[in-house]
Protein backbone atom coordinates (compact mmCIF):
# COMPACT_ATOMS: atom_id res chain seq x y z
CA UNK A 1 0.00 0.00 0.00
CA UNK A 2 1.72 3.53 -0.50
CA UNK A 3 2.20 6.02 1.44
CA UNK A 4 -0.24 9.38 0.15
CA UNK A 5 0.92 12.27 1.89
CA UNK A 6 -0.93 16.42 0.54
CA UNK A 7 2.35 18.70 0.17
CA UNK A 8 2.38 21.87 -0.05
CA UNK A 9 5.04 22.25 -2.51
CA UNK A 10 5.61 26.28 -3.21
CA UNK A 11 3.68 28.86 -2.33
CA UNK A 12 -0.21 28.56 -2.93
CA UNK A 13 0.75 25.19 -4.51
CA UNK A 14 -1.06 22.01 -3.12
CA UNK A 15 -0.54 18.50 -4.70
CA UNK A 16 -1.54 14.75 -3.70
CA UNK A 17 2.06 12.89 -4.03
CA UNK A 18 2.39 9.15 -3.56
CA UNK A 19 5.81 8.44 -1.75
CA UNK A 20 5.69 4.59 -2.31
CA UNK A 21 5.84 1.90 -0.42
CA UNK A 22 4.38 1.91 3.05
CA UNK A 23 6.75 3.01 6.26
CA UNK A 24 7.71 0.48 8.40
CA UNK A 25 7.27 1.21 12.59
CA UNK A 26 10.89 2.66 13.78
CA UNK A 27 13.22 1.31 16.26
CA UNK A 28 11.64 2.94 19.38
CA UNK A 29 8.16 3.28 17.74
CA UNK A 30 4.58 2.82 16.18
CA UNK A 31 3.01 2.99 12.54
CA UNK A 32 0.12 4.49 12.37
CA UNK A 33 -2.52 4.19 9.61
CA UNK A 34 -4.44 7.77 9.89
CA UNK A 35 -8.32 7.47 9.81
CA UNK A 36 -8.92 11.45 9.35
CA UNK A 37 -7.40 14.84 9.74
CA UNK A 38 -8.60 17.95 10.12
CA UNK A 39 -7.34 20.87 8.53
CA UNK A 40 -6.22 24.05 11.16
CA UNK A 41 -7.25 27.37 8.41
CA UNK A 42 -5.57 29.96 10.15
CA UNK A 43 -1.98 27.83 10.38
CA UNK A 44 -2.23 25.62 7.72
CA UNK A 45 -3.36 29.27 5.15
CA UNK A 46 -0.65 31.13 6.52
CA UNK A 47 1.90 28.24 5.72
CA UNK A 48 0.58 27.75 2.10
CA UNK A 49 0.91 31.58 1.74
CA UNK A 50 4.71 31.56 3.22
CA UNK A 51 4.33 33.25 6.30
CA UNK A 52 5.42 31.33 8.47
CA UNK A 53 8.99 30.55 6.64
CA UNK A 54 10.78 30.29 10.15
CA UNK A 55 9.25 26.85 10.79
CA UNK A 56 7.48 25.75 7.67
CA UNK A 57 10.08 25.54 4.27
CA UNK A 58 8.60 23.91 1.03
CA UNK A 59 8.07 21.32 0.69
CA UNK A 60 6.07 19.55 3.44
CA UNK A 61 3.50 18.30 4.58
CA UNK A 62 0.54 20.22 6.38
CA UNK A 63 -1.39 19.53 9.56
CA UNK A 64 -1.02 18.28 12.75
CA UNK A 65 -4.42 17.45 13.95
CA UNK A 66 -5.05 13.43 13.17
CA UNK A 67 -6.56 10.41 14.61
CA UNK A 68 -5.53 6.98 13.53
CA UNK A 69 -4.94 3.43 14.66
CA UNK A 70 -1.73 2.07 15.62
CA UNK A 71 -1.33 -0.80 12.70
CA UNK A 72 2.54 -1.69 13.87
CA UNK A 73 4.35 -1.72 17.04
CA UNK A 74 8.54 -1.93 16.90
CA UNK A 75 9.94 -4.85 19.45
CA UNK A 76 10.24 -3.38 22.95
CA UNK A 77 7.40 -0.75 23.06
CA UNK A 78 5.19 -1.12 25.70
CA UNK A 79 2.30 0.44 26.76
CA UNK A 80 0.52 0.37 23.15
CA UNK A 81 -0.56 -2.20 20.65
CA UNK A 82 -1.95 -2.64 17.46
CA UNK A 83 -5.31 -1.38 17.28
CA UNK A 84 -5.11 1.64 18.99
CA UNK A 85 -6.85 4.58 17.99
CA UNK A 86 -4.69 7.59 18.97
CA UNK A 87 -5.00 11.24 18.69
CA UNK A 88 -1.96 12.61 17.63
CA UNK A 89 0.31 15.84 15.66
CA UNK A 90 0.49 13.90 12.51
CA UNK A 91 -0.02 16.04 9.20
CA UNK A 92 -2.25 15.10 5.97
CA UNK A 93 -0.49 12.01 5.14
CA UNK A 94 -1.97 8.43 5.40
CA UNK A 95 0.90 6.64 7.22
CA UNK A 96 3.00 8.57 10.03
CA UNK A 97 5.28 7.23 12.90
CA UNK A 98 5.56 8.12 16.02
CA UNK A 99 7.84 7.37 18.75
CA UNK A 100 6.54 7.68 22.20
CA UNK A 101 7.85 9.67 24.43
CA UNK A 102 9.14 11.77 22.00
CA UNK A 103 6.00 11.51 19.95
CA UNK A 104 2.67 13.23 21.75
CA UNK A 105 -0.41 9.97 21.49
CA UNK A 106 -3.22 10.39 23.69
CA UNK A 107 -5.70 6.98 23.48
CA UNK A 108 -9.04 8.00 21.74
CA UNK A 109 -12.27 6.98 24.46
CA UNK A 110 -14.49 4.23 23.06
CA UNK A 111 -17.29 7.14 23.00
CA UNK A 112 -15.62 9.44 20.40
CA UNK A 113 -16.34 9.67 16.73
CA UNK A 114 -13.01 9.14 15.01
CA UNK A 115 -13.86 11.92 12.55
CA UNK A 116 -14.54 14.45 16.06
CA UNK A 117 -11.08 13.03 17.65
CA UNK A 118 -8.86 15.68 15.67
CA UNK A 119 -10.93 18.41 17.24
CA UNK A 120 -9.52 17.55 20.23
CA UNK A 121 -6.47 19.37 19.23
CA UNK A 122 -7.92 22.27 18.09
CA UNK A 123 -9.62 22.23 21.45
CA UNK A 124 -6.52 22.13 23.16
CA UNK A 125 -5.38 25.30 21.29
CA UNK A 126 -8.46 27.39 22.55
CA UNK A 127 -8.09 25.91 26.03
CA UNK A 128 -4.62 28.07 26.36
CA UNK A 129 -6.71 30.80 26.67
CA UNK A 130 -8.58 29.59 29.49
CA UNK A 131 -5.56 28.10 31.28
CA UNK A 132 -3.93 31.78 30.78
CA UNK A 133 -7.44 33.78 31.81
CA UNK A 134 -8.73 34.24 35.19
CA UNK A 135 -12.29 33.63 34.11
CA UNK A 136 -15.03 32.65 37.17
CA UNK A 137 -18.62 31.58 37.04
CA UNK A 138 -20.59 34.04 35.90
CA UNK A 139 -18.01 36.65 34.55
CA UNK A 140 -18.48 38.50 30.55
CA UNK A 141 -16.31 37.12 28.29
CA UNK A 142 -16.26 38.33 24.81
CA UNK A 143 -14.83 36.09 21.63
CA UNK A 144 -13.83 37.32 18.65
CA UNK A 145 -13.24 35.15 15.83
CA UNK A 146 -15.66 32.29 14.68
CA UNK A 147 -13.64 30.40 13.46
CA UNK A 148 -12.51 26.76 14.35
CA UNK A 149 -10.14 27.72 17.81
CA UNK A 150 -12.93 30.58 18.45
CA UNK A 151 -15.91 28.71 18.14
CA UNK A 152 -14.00 26.49 20.80
CA UNK A 153 -12.85 28.79 23.04
CA UNK A 154 -16.10 30.38 23.33
CA UNK A 155 -17.73 27.12 24.14
CA UNK A 156 -15.10 26.05 26.57
CA UNK A 157 -15.86 29.63 28.26
CA UNK A 158 -19.13 28.68 28.73
CA UNK A 159 -18.44 25.28 29.96
CA UNK A 160 -16.37 27.42 32.82
CA UNK A 161 -19.65 29.06 33.44
CA UNK A 162 -19.29 32.36 31.86
CA UNK A 163 -21.42 34.60 29.92
CA UNK A 164 -19.78 34.56 26.56
CA UNK A 165 -20.71 37.54 23.73
CA UNK A 166 -19.02 36.27 20.40
CA UNK A 167 -18.23 38.00 17.08
CA UNK A 168 -17.75 37.58 13.92
CA UNK A 169 -18.12 39.36 10.25
CA UNK A 170 -19.37 35.76 8.93
CA UNK A 171 -22.95 35.37 8.79
CA UNK A 172 -22.23 31.58 8.02
CA UNK A 173 -20.05 31.26 11.67
CA UNK A 174 -22.37 33.08 13.45
CA UNK A 175 -24.92 30.62 12.37
CA UNK A 176 -22.79 27.69 13.58
CA UNK A 177 -22.14 29.22 16.76
CA UNK A 178 -25.72 29.30 17.53
CA UNK A 179 -25.93 25.53 16.99
CA UNK A 180 -23.08 25.13 19.20
CA UNK A 181 -24.96 26.47 22.32
CA UNK A 182 -23.54 29.65 22.02
CA UNK A 183 -25.91 31.86 23.18
CA UNK A 184 -24.63 35.82 22.22
CA UNK A 185 -23.35 35.12 18.56
CA UNK A 186 -23.39 38.83 16.66
CA UNK A 187 -22.65 38.83 13.22
CA UNK A 188 -20.14 42.14 12.71
CA UNK A 189 -17.08 43.18 15.07
CA UNK A 190 -17.21 44.33 18.60
CA UNK A 191 -17.88 48.46 17.31
CA UNK A 192 -20.61 47.76 14.69
CA UNK A 193 -22.19 45.31 17.77
CA UNK A 194 -21.64 47.59 20.32
CA UNK A 195 -24.92 48.37 21.38
CA UNK A 196 -26.25 44.86 21.40
CA UNK A 197 -22.72 43.57 23.21
CA UNK A 198 -23.61 46.28 26.17
CA UNK A 199 -26.95 45.14 26.44
CA UNK A 200 -26.32 41.42 26.72
CA UNK A 201 -23.72 42.09 29.32
CA UNK A 202 -25.72 44.50 31.17
CA UNK A 203 -23.23 47.19 30.16
CA UNK A 204 -20.96 45.86 32.61
CA UNK A 205 -18.33 45.37 29.55
CA UNK A 206 -15.89 42.38 29.88
CA UNK A 207 -14.00 40.79 32.16
CA UNK A 208 -11.90 39.05 29.16
CA UNK A 209 -11.57 39.44 26.18
CA UNK A 210 -10.14 35.91 24.02
CA UNK A 211 -8.99 37.33 20.41
CA UNK A 212 -8.94 34.33 18.00
CA UNK A 213 -8.97 36.16 14.54
CA UNK A 214 -5.23 36.84 15.22
CA UNK A 215 -6.08 40.83 13.64
CA UNK A 216 -4.17 43.32 15.75
CA UNK A 217 -7.12 45.93 14.84
CA UNK A 218 -10.04 43.85 16.69
CA UNK A 219 -8.29 44.33 19.62
CA UNK A 220 -7.87 47.59 19.31
CA UNK A 221 -11.92 48.05 18.10
CA UNK A 222 -12.72 45.89 21.67
CA UNK A 223 -11.04 47.61 23.91
CA UNK A 224 -14.06 50.09 24.76
CA UNK A 225 -15.74 47.41 25.43
CA UNK A 226 -13.75 46.33 28.04
CA UNK A 227 -14.53 46.32 32.07
CA UNK A 228 -11.92 47.43 34.09
CA UNK A 229 -9.27 45.52 34.76
CA UNK A 230 -10.54 43.00 32.09
CA UNK A 231 -7.39 40.84 30.48
CA UNK A 232 -6.93 40.59 26.77
CA UNK A 233 -5.95 36.96 26.03
CA UNK A 234 -4.14 37.04 22.32
CA UNK A 235 -5.30 33.52 21.08
CA UNK A 236 -4.91 34.17 17.45
CA UNK A 237 -1.26 34.96 15.79
CA UNK A 238 -1.50 38.51 14.91
CA UNK A 239 0.34 38.28 11.32
CA UNK A 240 -0.88 41.30 9.40
CA UNK A 241 0.43 45.31 10.26
CA UNK A 242 -1.77 47.18 11.84
CA UNK A 243 -1.33 50.99 11.83
CA UNK A 244 -2.86 52.98 15.15
CA UNK A 245 -2.55 55.04 17.62
CA UNK A 246 0.01 52.96 20.13
CA UNK A 247 0.10 55.31 23.08
CA UNK A 248 -4.15 55.54 22.84
CA UNK A 249 -4.38 51.64 23.16
CA UNK A 250 -1.37 51.46 25.93
CA UNK A 251 -3.32 54.47 27.64
CA UNK A 252 -6.11 51.12 28.45
CA UNK A 253 -3.73 49.39 29.57
CA UNK A 254 -1.80 51.74 31.68
CA UNK A 255 -4.42 54.08 33.60
CA UNK A 256 -5.96 53.13 36.51
CA UNK A 257 -9.75 54.04 35.15
CA UNK A 258 -8.93 51.01 32.80
CA UNK A 259 -6.15 48.98 34.06
CA UNK A 260 -6.14 46.43 31.10
CA UNK A 261 -4.03 43.63 31.36
CA UNK A 262 -2.61 41.58 28.29
CA UNK A 263 -1.56 37.94 28.14
CA UNK A 264 -0.29 35.54 25.74
CA UNK A 265 -2.35 32.53 24.99
CA UNK A 266 0.07 30.79 22.53
CA UNK A 267 -0.91 26.93 22.60
CA UNK A 268 3.07 26.35 23.33
CA UNK A 269 3.21 28.22 26.70
CA UNK A 270 2.66 24.88 28.55
CA UNK A 271 4.69 21.42 28.29
CA UNK A 272 3.38 18.74 25.84
CA UNK A 273 3.60 15.60 28.44
CA UNK A 274 2.50 15.89 32.05
CA UNK A 275 5.15 17.91 33.94
CA UNK A 276 4.44 17.69 38.16
CA UNK A 277 6.22 21.29 38.12
CA UNK A 278 2.90 22.46 36.05
CA UNK A 279 -0.71 21.98 36.37
CA UNK A 280 -1.50 22.13 32.61
CA UNK A 281 -0.11 20.42 29.97
CA UNK A 282 -1.28 19.42 26.35
CA UNK A 283 -1.37 15.69 27.46
CA UNK A 284 -4.01 16.64 29.95
CA UNK A 285 -5.82 18.49 28.27
CA UNK A 286 -6.03 16.64 25.56
CA UNK A 287 -7.94 13.73 27.76
CA UNK A 288 -10.07 16.53 29.24
CA UNK A 289 -11.40 17.56 25.68
CA UNK A 290 -11.84 13.70 24.60
CA UNK A 291 -13.56 13.64 27.34
CA UNK A 292 -16.00 16.43 27.08
CA UNK A 293 -16.37 15.44 23.31
CA UNK A 294 -17.85 11.80 24.47
CA UNK A 295 -20.06 13.63 27.05
CA UNK A 296 -21.14 15.71 24.58
CA UNK A 297 -20.53 18.88 26.51
CA UNK A 298 -18.08 20.37 23.67
CA UNK A 299 -20.30 20.43 20.30
CA UNK A 300 -18.20 19.02 17.46
CA UNK A 301 -20.05 17.64 14.90
CA UNK A 302 -21.76 20.70 13.73
CA UNK A 303 -18.50 22.40 13.20
CA UNK A 304 -18.11 19.15 10.81
CA UNK A 305 -18.71 21.17 7.08
CA UNK A 306 -16.94 19.24 4.85
CA UNK A 307 -15.66 15.48 4.56
CA UNK A 308 -13.23 15.06 1.89
CA UNK A 309 -10.94 12.86 0.28
CA UNK A 310 -7.52 13.29 -0.04
CA UNK A 311 -7.29 14.02 -3.61
CA UNK A 312 -10.35 17.30 -3.05
CA UNK A 313 -7.68 19.10 -0.50
CA UNK A 314 -6.77 21.62 -3.42
CA UNK A 315 -10.16 22.74 -4.04
CA UNK A 316 -10.37 22.94 -0.18
CA UNK A 317 -7.27 24.86 0.41
CA UNK A 318 -8.94 27.18 -2.52
CA UNK A 319 -12.11 27.96 -0.77
CA UNK A 320 -11.35 28.20 2.32
CA UNK A 321 -8.10 30.78 1.08
CA UNK A 322 -11.03 32.91 -0.90
CA UNK A 323 -13.32 32.87 2.71
CA UNK A 324 -16.20 30.58 1.02
CA UNK A 325 -18.99 30.85 3.57
CA UNK A 326 -19.91 27.62 4.83
CA UNK A 327 -16.36 26.68 5.15
CA UNK A 328 -15.51 25.48 8.67
CA UNK A 329 -14.48 22.34 10.11
CA UNK A 330 -12.78 20.35 6.56
CA UNK A 331 -12.01 16.96 7.61
CA UNK A 332 -9.93 14.63 5.12
CA UNK A 333 -11.03 11.08 5.26
CA UNK A 334 -8.02 8.95 4.48
CA UNK A 335 -10.15 5.23 4.75
CA UNK A 336 -10.20 3.44 1.57
CA UNK A 337 -6.93 5.65 0.09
Amino acid sequence: MSDTRISFTAANEVRLLDDGATPVAPAGGVLIRNRCTVVSPGTELACLAGLESSWFTFPSVPGYCAAGTIAAVADGVTGWKVGDNVLHYGGHRLWQTAIPGTDFLCRIPDGVPLEQAPFARMATIAMTALRQSEIELGDEVAVTGLGLIGNLAAQLASLQGAQVSAFDIDRSRVELAGGCGIAHAFQGGPSQQAERARAANGGRGYSALIEATGRAATVVEALPLMARRGEVLLLGTPRASHGCDLSAVLRSFHLADHALVLKPAHEWIRPVEEDRFAKHSFARDSRIALDLIAAGRLRIAPLITHRLRPAQAPEAYRELAAGRPGYAGVVITWEGV
